[in-house]
């Protein structure tokens, strides 16, 4: 079966091994589907203007044990696509995956709901690790963060999670951060996630109460 074919309810599970796409492997009004990598897993796309991986209006998602990444082939100039896209979903785990550049965002979410990032290797994104735009309710945790341009980012979210996370560079000078765009409502957060670095606290981003 093809990743075109899936249906609402499929489980998709990914044999060790590399598998190689030349445009994004696009999602759309899907419903409780599962991907699942077994062993040693890549998907890899070779242009770098597209996604490696997106899903719009989706919604009870979970990706688990897989490798997203961009490995340009030698027409491709630029690498200014995201490794994984959630638009419009709600219900989605992201879990023990590695997430990795030249993309230039490592999870881009937008305008989502429940999304669990949790477990990931996210590393040399270009611009962020994870960005945030418009979410819900949005756990980060028990990720590694390294080498992106920007670990983390968010904008417009309304409840955020972090928790347990390593942010970290190869140039022990640089510091992580956490970039904050816009307010809504009352949100309280850290312009700083240095001391997320060092002591792990749980940073609870709550526009609710």
């Amino acid at each position: 079966k093809q990743l075109d074919d899936v249906q609402n309810g499929d489980t998709f599970i990914f044999c060790a091994g590399k598998y190689k796409f030349k445009k994004e492997i696009a999602f759309q009004n899907k419903s409780n589907v599962r991907l699942f990598g077994i062993g040693r897993v890549s998907i890899i796309t070779t242009r770098g203007r597209e996604n490696v991986i997106g899903f719009s209006s989706c919604n009870n998602i979970v990706i688990r044990n897989i490798h997203f990444v961009h490995v340009l082939d030698s027409s491709a100039m630029i690498c200014d696509g995201s490794v994984l896209v959630l638009n419009k979903c709600k219900n989605v785990t992201v879990d023990k995956c590695i997430l990795s550049g030249c993309g230039i965002v490592g999870v881009s979410v937008n305008k989502s709901n429940n999304v669990n990032i949790t477990n990931n290797y996210i590393h040399d994104n270009r611009i962020f690790g994870v960005e945030v735009k418009s979410s819900n309710r949005v756990v980060i945790q028990n990720n590694d963060f390294r080498d992106n341009g920007e670990h983390l980012k968010y904008s417009l979210a309304d409840y955020v999670v972090l928790k347990n996370n390593k942010l970290r560079y190869r140039t022990p000078s640089r510091v992580p951060r956490i970039i904050r765009v816009g307010k809504r409502r009352k949100i309280k957060t850290l312009e700083q996630a240095f001391d997320i670095v060092k002591s792990n606290d749980t940073i609870m981003l709550d526009a609710g109460k």
